[in-house]
């Protein structure tokens, strides 16, 4: 190859960049294939293709690595999801639309590694501490998202944000049942449930 054909040289901070995105990828694949029981920084690095010495130039500890891979996950969950309302037009956006991208999302494997750091935090003060502004953060985009699915007829969908809470929470508790007794039929239900109560909430006076 000519001198003329190499590809630009990356810049230090373009590396970093890449360094961090390996080993956050890296670190979600662990979490979700072994759990936090048998997660070890070993194994990501090997992954990641990189040192342990680099990997705690990122992260100082196992909670800020944790709390960034969560972090990661939900940045790509809500992008995926701005993609999908974003190619419904506007006049076809619903309520319901917004419910069935909730669940399929809270139905992604990737979930059930927070998940399970939601529950070893639970013990664990550091990591909590870590992962709270992570999880009111993604909680709130998650209202501002289904705001973006709602049709702009609905009217003020600020009064609906203790719906968005109800099924947030509900297909949560849902999908953390399911990891030690699945059952479809309970899935079928709830499903079916939330969208009778998102019409009952729709169809109702607002100064009921």
């Amino acid at each position: 190859m000519s001198p003329a054909a190499r590809p630009p040289r990356r810049t230090q901070e373009e590396r970093r960049a890449a360094t961090r995105q390996a080993l956050l990828e890296a670190a979600l694949e662990t979490l979700v294939e072994v759990g936090v029981a048998g997660f070890t920084t070993t194994e990501v690095v090997k992954r990641a293709g990189t040192s342990q010495g680099a990997l705690f130039k990122h992260f100082a500890t196992k909670a800020d690595l944790w709390t960034a891979t969560i972090d990661h996950l939900f940045a790509a969950l809500r992008a995926d999801w701005a993609r999908e309302v974003e190619a419904v037009r506007p006049e076809e956006r619903s309520a319901h639309l917004a419910v069935d991208l909730l669940w399929r999302q809270m139905h992604d494997e990737r979930l059930g590694a927070a998940f399970e750091l939601y529950t070893a935090a639970r013990t664990d003060t550091v990591l909590r501490a870590s992962l709270e502004p992570v999880v009111r953060a993604h909680v709130a985009s998650l209202h501002e998202l289904s705001r973006l699915a709602l049709p702009d007829a609905l009217g003020d969908p600020d009064e609906l944000a203790g719906l968005v809470d109800l099924v947030v929470l509900a297909i949560q508790g849902l999908v953390i049942d399911d990891m030690a007794a699945p059952d479809h039929r309970a899935g079928d239900r709830l499903l079916a449930t939330i969208h009778a109560l998102v019409d009952a909430v729709l169809e109702s006076p607002s100064d009921a």
